[in-house]
């Protein structure tokens, strides 16, 4: 089917639409198959149902998407520049809804570390409160201001001797050995609070500390990202094994019976398949598959079309 020179109008109600919704409508309209339109289109069929899908990660690039709307528009006698309009408002949309959901995860990461630091906090004045009350600020006097403490004389030990009493060098010792003792006394109290705001307050850092690591291992291991193998056993000794690069659309069948493998698989992935050869391949991003049949590597870049898909025959 030639697309005609005059540009048909989009299906009603599909100008607010996704580009592939619009494109399915257009071509069950005319009544074309999938099949026709990759015929036509010179694609597979599984490209044609990922632009009506609007699965544009499953197409090698932004690039050759906008080509094949561009050509899939014209055969369905669609306007290309409005088509394109809308791909880009769609991918837009897309993106500040991935953004969007970036946000509400560091959200998520923030208000879960958030009781890590008010825990901080509080135990922060707990230990303050701790130190003022065993060992509070003694509080200033002032002397002129309070005239019972200017005519209270300063009572010690030598108060209890007469002035006039002559004192021998013994008795002068034994009264200033007094006082010291006395000093002392006092003074231990103040040393052993002290040891035991120490202590308290090691513990509580030391708290802190398991708190605070626990939180950073929880960090560095929630966003850990592994690769995946898929491993099928059917029908057969041959082993066919595949390695992605990049993203990648793949089939695979097999003479020994009927199973088929059919999925998307992402940068990393590894599918493992053992059945008869030979097995049939569609891949949708050759140049970035490595494929190995048996334990040897496979050259496949003779096989790659331009559209960077390939359709291979192997273990013939």
């Amino acid at each position: 089917m030639e697309p005609a020179e005059e540009l048909a109008e989009p299906p009603s109600g599909s100008i607010r639409r996704s580009p592939g919704a619009m494109l399915a409508a257009q071509r069950e309209t005319l009544e074309l198959s999938i099949q026709q339109v990759a015929d036509q289109l010179n694609l597979t069929m599984h490209f044609v149902r990922a632009l009506e899908a609007d699965c544009y990660d499953k197409l090698p690039g932004e690039v050759f998407v906008r080509g094949y709307i561009r050509a899939y528009s014209n055969l369905l006698r669609l306007d290309p520049v409005q088509l394109l309009l809308i791909f880009d408002e769609f991918t837009s949309q897309k993106i500040a809804r991935k953004e969007e959901a970036i946000k509400r995860r560091d959200r998520r990461r923030k208000d879960k570390n958030r009781p890590w630091i008010l825990f901080s906090g509080f135990a922060f004045v707990a230990v303050a409160v701790a130190l003022w009350y065993l060992n509070p600020a003694v509080p200033a006097v002032n002397i002129a201001a309070d005239p019972v403490l200017m005519t209270e004389p300063e009572t010690s030990v030598l108060a209890a001797v007469p002035l006039d009493t002559p004192l021998s060098l013994s008795t002068q010792s034994a009264v200033l050995a007094d006082e010291s003792i006395a000093e002392d006394a006092v003074l231990l109290p103040d040393l052993a609070e002290l040891e035991m705001a120490d202590a308290v307050l090691s513990d509580v850092a030391s708290e802190s500390e398991d708190f605070g690591q626990a939180s950073i291992i929880g960090l560095e291991t929630e966003d850990t990202v592994s690769t995946r193998t898929v491993s099928y056993s059917w029908t057969g000794a041959d082993e066919l094994t595949l390695h992605f690069s990049a993203d990648c659309w793949v089939e695979i069948e097999h003479r020994g019976g009927d199973e088929s493998y059919k999925n998307a698989s992402s940068a990393g992935d590894a599918v493992v398949i053992k059945g008869t050869a030979p097995f049939s391949v569609l891949l949708g991003n050759a140049r970035d598959v490595k494929v190995t049949f048996n334990g040897r590597s496979m050259d496949i870049s003779s096989n790659i079309r331009a559209d960077n898909t390939a359709r291979l025959s192997i273990g013939m």
